[in-house]
Formats: C-alpha cells, sequence, structure tokens
C-alpha cells in the first residue's frame, strides 16, 4: 500500500508541476517576455552642413547575441528580421514631411525603398551587418531617424526564446557617440519635431544636418 500512495504523490507532483507556466523572467510572468534590444547605428561624417552631392554613410554591424535590458540576459537571434528601416525627414515641411525616394546606394546587405528605406542585413559569421550610402540631392534642414516595426512574435517561430509570446522593443543609439545636432529641431517649421524629446531623439538613432 506504501508504494501504491508514493507512486499516486509522484503523478499528482508531476501533474501539478507539468500545468504550471513558464516563467520566461522577462517582467510578464507566465510564458510572456518583454525584449528590449539596442541595436547600434554608425553615421558619417557628422557634420553640420553638407552640399548637394555630398554621401553620409550609414552602417550597421552588431552580433546575433544581444543583451535584453529588461532582465540583462543575453539571446541568440539568428537569421532575425528586425524589421528595421530608416527615413530622412524634411524639417522645413508641415504635414508630409518624408524624402520620397532618397538617392540611396547600398553596399553590404540589401534595402526595399518608398517613404522610407527598409533594411535588409546580410547576416553572417553571427553578425549582422549593412552599409549604405546617402546622396543629398535638395537643400533644407533633414533628420535621419531609425525605427522598428518589429512588436510581437511566437517564441516557437522566432527560437530566440521558449516562451509562447514574446512582445519587443528595438531601440537604437549612435555609436559614434558624438553631438547627432537635437538642437537643430528648434529650427524645424513643424511642432511636431520642435516638442521632441532628447530621449526620443536618442533612441531612433537620429541625426539632423543642413544641406546647403
Amino acid at each position: 500500500m506504501r508504494c501504491v500512495n508514493v507512486v499516486v504523490n509522484f503523478l499528482l507532483l508531476s501533474a501539478i508541476s507539468c500545468g504550471k507556466k513558464k516563467d520566461c523572467g522577462g517582467g510578464l510572468g507566465s510564458n510572456q517576455i518583454n525584449l528590449h534590444f539596442q541595436l547600434p547605428v554608425k553615421i558619417y561624417p557628422l557634420k553640420d552642413t553638407f552640399s548637394v552631392g555630398d554621401t553620409i554613410w550609414i552602417e550597421q554591424e552588431f552580433s546575433d547575441n544581444l543583451q535584453n535590458t529588461q532582465n540583462n540576459k543575453y539571446y541568440t537571434l539568428r537569421n532575425f528580421d528586425f524589421k528595421i528601416s530608416y527615413s530622412f525627414i524634411d524639417l522645413n515641411q508641415i504635414g508630409s514631411r518624408t524624402i520620397t525616394n532618397p538617392k540611396i546606394v547600398v553596399y553590404t546587405g540589401s534595402n526595399t525603398q518608398e517613404n522610407s528605406t527598409k533594411v535588409g542585413f546580410k547576416y553572417e559569421n553571427n553578425t549582422y551587418r549593412y552599409k549604405a550610402a546617402f546622396i543629398a540631392q535638395q537643400k533644407g534642414l533633414f533628420l535621419l531617424e531609425f525605427g522598428s516595426t518589429m512588436s510581437e512574435a511566437k517564441g516557437s517561430n522566432t527560437g530566440v526564446t521558449q516562451c509562447e509570446n514574446e512582445y519587443y522593443q528595438i531601440t537604437f543609439y549612435n555609436n559614434e557617440q558624438a553631438n547627432c545636432n537635437f538642437e537643430f529641431l528648434k529650427k524645424s517649421v513643424d511642432k511636431f519635431y520642435q516638442d521632441r524629446s532628447s530621449d526620443l531623439f536618442n533612441s531612433a538613432g537620429s541625426y539632423a544636418f543642413y544641406v546647403k
């Protein structure tokens, strides 16, 4: 009888354990996780003023092993679609502000282009790379900013975690660690950009510049 009780108790404990949902350690508890990754961007040369025909270089290079700022753990993102794009905003305009079909030559990776340029990384040796040249074609005051539409996914599809639901936040930082002319936003004719915070400016990997 004692043996039977031991077996029954073991089965009950197993059933209870299997019924528990996984704590994914990302701030949301059971079977869910917040994933916040900060990706470097390199923009050069960082000048206040360019001339028509000048080139601004845009690069991204980072490992597929990224730290989640929500829990400080590292996760491997293999062949991952970060859904990143960047745009050139005409700060002299109100309303429709994005430069349509800017002149961009891609040297590493690929892009699709409409109102914004969607980044296609070259992924090899556990590293993501992208390099492109923007050729200035019109005069004015402009803002270059990055963004990502990656918001949520299933761990079973991405392979990043074993969690059922993954909630993503992708932000950026300029790894030149230089002044990217945040103060130029005050010279925009659009109050939307005049009132932009420095935190939002920096988290979009932004850079403001003149073409004269």
